[in-house]
């Protein structure tokens, strides 16, 4: 019988031989892929074995009937089709395909169009199936790839904006926090203030200690400023040996106890000490860059006067 040929894999369960024989040699010719038992046990075992994409069982067989195979199918797979063909047209049965999820139900003997007829609408719900299922994965693999984009994202902005060596942000990121303190102070006015300190000697320790001891004493430092200073503070690396803190809402003198305390804290805790210049933000500065300088300048004068001390600048 030649006809349509189908590029699927289909499991044929029936236990009478002589319909078997015919049925299957007939689908044989037509199918790229045919899996033939002779009752629902072995059609089960099949089934988990090669996991067609279409089933057609007889209801009445030995050992595991139709219809319990095809109640197993459906666990394994709940959308796959499944044909039933049987001699008996009784509603029982019809019932219990149709709350199984049974796609077709053909009596026997089984006519050949009506059989292909049930194959082709089956083949189409397959092909619909098979187009969701690559759908899904191709949202599943984009939301993935979405995930590690921003995952990538991230720690690449981490990198831009943090010192590799402490984890605090770095140079850059104090530019745009400056930056939005400044425009915060103008617009609210809003004090702020600012602390530039550096560590005492830090070259002598390096060349005593060692690079890792010099590392280990930065990040020291660090976690120091971190924990002396608030949550709305802000703390960077500005570079080498050298730390700016910012400090919202905070005047020249509060700022000055502030870089007192740390000063001290440090002192106690490590075996260096710092010097430190503050400054605050004012009307009159027409360059934000003008408090970090200040700050800066403070610092220098701090080193000037025997270090370990703070100094504000005017």
């Amino acid at each position: 019988m030649s006809g349509k040929h189908y590029d699927l894999s289909i499991l044929y369960v029936e236990d009478e031989a002589d319909v078997r024989n015919v049925l299957s040699q007939m689908l044989a010719k037509r199918v790229k892929n045919l899996h033939v038992a002779g009752n629902g046990m072995e059609g089960l075992e099949l089934f988990r074995q090669h996991r067609p994409e279409l089933v057609i069982t007889d209801i009445r067989m030995p050992i595991m009937d139709g219809l319990e195979m095809a109640r197993q199918i459906k666990i394994l797979d709940r959308n796959i089709p499944i044909i039933l063909t049987t001699a008996y047209g009784d509603a029982e049965h019809l019932i219990d395909s149709i709350e199984i999820g049974i796609s077709h139900y053909i009596m026997k003997p089984v006519d050949a169009v009506k059989l292909f007829s049930a194959i082709d609408k089956c083949s189409v719900h397959i092909k619909v199936r098979q187009q969701e299922d690559k759908l899904i994965k191709q949202a599943d693999e984009l939301k993935r790839l979405n995930s590690e984009l921003i995952t990538l994202y991230e720690r690449t902005r981490n990198l831009s904006l943090n010192d590799h060596l402490t984890g605090i942000p770095n140079r850059r990121s104090m530019e745009i926090e400056l930056s939005r303190a400044v425009t915060m102070a103008i617009r609210y006015g809003k004090s702020f203030s600012a602390i530039m300190l550096d560590i005492d000697y830090f070259k002598k320790y390096n060349d005593t200690h060692g690079h890792a001891a010099g590392d280990h004493l930065l990040v020291t430092v660090a976690n120091i400023l971190i924990r002396e200073i608030r949550s709305v503070d802000f703390v960077c690396r500005y570079g080498g040996e050298e730390f700016l803190i910012l400090l919202p809402e905070i005047e020249l003198p509060g700022a000055y106890e502030v870089a007192e305390r740390i000063r001290r804290t440090i002192e106690a805790d490590t075996p260096i000490t710092i010097s430190c210049g503050v400054s605050s933000f004012n009307a009159s500065m027409h360059r934000k860059e003008a408090l970090i300088h200040m700050a800066d300048m403070a610092m220098y004068q701090a080193k000037s006067k025997g270090r370990n001390r703070v100094e504000m600048g005017a």
